[in-house]
């Protein structure tokens, strides 16, 4: 990935005389490996956007000046400095390769990765040695492919200095870049992460790490690991919202201090959702199908109303290919859910918060070994339940054995589903989540995935109307109405 070499600056903004205090002091040719990345130095902090060829400058925390190239005369220019005169960067920068490490720290460990592209031939020498008396380190020699090297045995907090060279690199020449970090000091993971899209962008949020972090966590580095594009934001933002094309990507979030970077926990967007558009004709048929039977199970699915709660919504049934005594599922309102025995008597409910229509919510229905049951709607317990005995709170025993296969999705025999449903998971002979709880936590950094082989009896993703990817049931859409939506799905 191209970055910028900075021969020096004409006339950048601000503090009063039209130049960047600091900046102007520093001695050229200076190497700024800033791909997608903060550099820091003098002071100020720089990032570099190769795709959008935007170098933007920030004095402290604030973005002090934004830059964009001129195409017609190659000037790096913003619209107008403090004064309201054109500020200019003059054309001193030139493209080549970043050597910019990234350490991950841990006790004794430190993991540095680097940019390999445009090194065509030659290799990389890595350094790395204790300023303070630390042991370990050394000298290695590594091949022009390589991006990654891990010193372990290091001594905890003790403080390295690691260096790397492009040796007789083709077109790149001899180049270095140094870090200082120090050992057992890394920044703590972002926590929490989440996506919420639609059809043109998503937005990635998380909270940051737990605990006291020293030094201070100055940014976030957000990456696409299907397409390297990386984005930034400084430590105060915990979202971030970037153009999306509706194709599932995998991202990471890292948390970045002085020490380097936290490592990154990765999340997943779902490849999108299937469309139900209410109509009699309109839902899917399992075959077998998925016997509940008496013991723990777990459903859930996001799920998305695009109509209103004034009609009784099927999630399952008990519907055109109802089987006796097989689960019936379905929202009564905005605030109650209904399971029924079909054709075998027997219904439960449950009283929820208000639940809103023409938005995403994260479904669950569990019972677990003991046929303690509840619901849970975006992770808040259910406030009520009926029809069963024990009952406490939002749960209750239920002792039905739902001994017939549940066929239908989308429709049960009282009520049809009108908008979006995706991420839906069957499970039976193992509860997912303890219906016991006050809450869980809503599983919205990935794709679900299959529980306890053979448990799992059903697994939509969204990404196809006729699969199933627990391998158990055939799909029949009928009068193929069921449609496949890549856009709206809820992270």
């Amino acid at each position: 990935m191209a970055s910028l070499t900075l021969i020096g600056f004409f006339n950048p903004q601000n503090n009063g005389d039209g130049e960047i205090v600091g900046l102007m002091n520093a001695t050229y040719p200076l190497t700024l490996s800033i791909a997608n990345s903060f550099t820091y130095f003098y002071g100020y902090y720089l990032t570099y956007d190769p795709i959008n060829n935007i170098l933007t400058i920030y004095d402290g925390f604030t973005p002090t000046v934004v830059y964009t190239q001129n195409t017609t005369n190659g000037n790096w220019q913003c619209t107008t400095d403090s004064f309201g005169r054109p500020a200019v960067l003059a054309t001193y920068f030139t493209t080549r390769v970043s050597i910019y490490i990234r350490p991950v720290v841990s006790t004794d460990t430190i993991r540095y990765n680097w940019e390999t592209s445009s090194i065509t031939s030659g290799s990389y020498i890595l350094t790395c040695a204790s300023t303070d008396g630390g042991t370990g380190g050394g000298t290695v020699t590594l091949g022009s492919n390589d991006s990654v090297y891990i010193y372990t045995g290091l001594t905890s907090g003790k403080t390295y200095e690691s260096g790397i060279i492009t040796s007789n690199a083709g077109n790149v020449g001899n180049s270095t870049f140094f870090r200082t970090v120090t050992t057992g000091n890394s920044p703590g993971v972002p926590q929490s992460i989440s996506f919420v899209s639609t059809p043109t962008t998503l937005t990635i949020s998380w909270g940051a790490p737990s605990g006291t972090q020293t030094p201070p966590i100055g940014w976030y580095v957000v990456t696409n690991s299907n397409t390297g594009a990386q984005y930034n934001t400084r430590f105060y933002n915990t979202s971030l919202t970037i153009p999306y094309d509706g194709t599932p990507y995998t991202y990471t979030v890292e948390s970045v201090s002085d020490t380097g970077y936290s490592g990154p926990p990765q999340v997943t967007s779902l490849a999108g959702s299937l469309v139900f558009d209410g109509g009699a004709s309109t839902y899917l048929k399992l075959t077998p199908g998925v016997a509940f039977n008496s013991g723990p199970y777990t459903i859930e699915c996001w799920f998305y109303n695009s109509a209103d709660w004034s009609a009784n919504r099927g999630l399952l049934g008990g519907g055109p290919d109802g089987v006796t005594s097989c689960m019936s599922l379905f929202f009564t309102d905005n605030v109650t859910v209904t399971t029924d025995r079909y054709g075998g008597g027997g219904q439960r409910s449950y009283t929820v918060g208000s639940i809103s229509a023409n938005a995403w919510h994260h479904f669950v229905l569990v019972r677990d070994g003991s046929a303690i049951e509840t619901v849970f709607i975006d992770g808040v317990k259910a406030t009520g339940a009926a029809g069963g005995t024990s009952v406490f709170g939002g749960q209750q025993v239920n002792n039905l054995n739902y001994s017939g296969d549940t066929q239908n999705v989308g429709i049960y025999y009282g009520g049809r589903w009108t908008g979006y449903i995706t991420n839906m998971r069957l499970v039976v002979g193992t509860a997912v989540y303890d219906p016991t709880a006050s809450s869980i936590t809503v599983p919205n950094t990935g794709p679900l995935t299959v529980v306890n082989s053979p448990n799992t009896k059903y697994l939509m993703l969204g990404a196809s109307i006729t699969t199933d990817t627990s391998g158990t049931q055939v799909i029949l859409n009928n009068s193929n109405n069921v449609t496949q939506s890549s856009s709206l799905k809820p992270f």
